[in-house]
């Protein structure tokens, strides 16, 4: 074959030509995901775990680096408790805090879900560690591992937190009914004395809203009953008696 040329101004056969180019191209950015929660806990351990018991959940969490979360825009943390956890007594002393600061109160909306809103007026930042106590809440009926999830209205995926335990219930012990003084006599005005000891998973607290019911025979009276009927451990008052209906009495702790 002939050498190509350019005299003419073209090529000859024989020649190949090779056109290098650079190309740029335009990669369009992955969406990035929306940002989470860290170092979530769950803790039910006191007053009670026991399956049934009415206790306080204490949960926390770290915002993200965009995670900051401001009253006044609606900032708000959901948490999605276990299912069949219950809120009847479910109390509205349930604060948000960051460290010695209470910024927000939580509330049961519906389901097992609680919404923690911010004040207006407060803010949470970003990076920040927050801590919720969630008072008056029932522990599932059944004994188990559980978890639960928290987002915030900043950092929207739900987060898992680490397994807690709900164990088995227990009863009261050593239960004790005295009614000889001042008169054991049907019919007549007199006072009852109640003792009890709890369990080991049987812990009380007024915080979390806890009681102790009792229930007397059918037929007794409570037309002159007193508000002055204490709950005494040892000789300190911890908390107060009073009458319900029929012939139940509900002594709630301060």
């Amino acid at each position: 074959m002939g050498a190509g040329r350019r005299g003419s101004g073209r090529w000859t056969r024989g020649v190949v030509l090779v056109v290098a180019a650079t190309v740029a191209m335009m990669v369009p950015a992955l969406p990035a995901g929306a940002s989470t929660v860290s170092a979530v806990t769950v803790v039910v351990s006191s007053p009670s775990a026991a399956a049934g018991a009415l206790t306080t959940y204490k949960v926390g969490l770290k915002t993200s680096a965009s995670g900051a979360l401001v009253g006044s825009s609606g900032g708000k943390i959901t948490l999605v408790l276990p299912a069949g956890t219950g809120f009847t007594a479910f109390s509205g002393s349930s604060p948000i805090v960051v460290g010695a600061t209470q910024v927000g109160q939580c509330a049961h909306t519906t389901g097992t879900t609680v919404v923690c809103s911010v004040y207006t007026g407060s803010t949470v930042a970003a990076n920040t560690t927050v801590a919720m106590t969630l008072n008056g809440v029932t522990n599932t009926a059944t004994p188990g591992v559980y978890t639960a999830t928290v987002s915030t209205t900043a950092d929207t995926t739900p987060v898992t937190s680490p397994t807690f335990t709900i164990t088995a219930a227990k009863s009261v012990s050593a239960v004790t009914v005295v009614m000889s003084s001042p008169s054991a006599a049907a019919g007549a005005l007199t006072t009852y004395k109640v003792g009890l000891k709890t369990s080991s998973t049987g812990a009380l607290a007024g915080s979390s809203g806890s009681k102790i019911t009792l229930v007397l025979p059918a037929g007794t009276g409570f037309t002159a009953f007193s508000g002055s009927s204490p709950i005494v451990v040892g000789a300190t008052q911890v908390g107060q008696c009073g009458h319900t209906t029929g012939t139940t009495v509900v002594c709630a702790i301060y």
